[in-house]
């Protein structure tokens, strides 16, 4: 079953559900559950956790300052506004 979902942000998510046959397991390893959140990357049922790197956030001032042309007119590059109308 898939269940479609329009959030009030303008962005669609498919959830799907699907039912398995059980089959006994032969791991030897104890069954984990993992939550995956927005202040850690996620937490394991052991509350092991892996922080979020947040490489977007760590790079948002270069992608700033490269995005307003500054970092292309420093080197070298000719933008728009400098070209004249000839």
């Amino acid at each position: 079953m898939v269940h479609l979902v329009l959030r009030a942000d303008g962005h669609w998510y498919a959830l799907s559900v699907c039912e398995t046959e059980h089959l006994p397991s032969k791991c030897e390893y104890p069954d984990i559950g993992i939550d995956v959140g927005l202040k850690s990357f996620l937490t394991d049922s052991e509350r092991c956790t892996i922080e979020n790197t947040r490489f977007y956030r760590t790079s948002q001032r270069t992608l700033t300052h490269l995005a307003t042309g500054i970092g292309a007119s420093r080197n070298g590059a000719t933008t728009a506004t400098s070209m004249g109308d000839e």
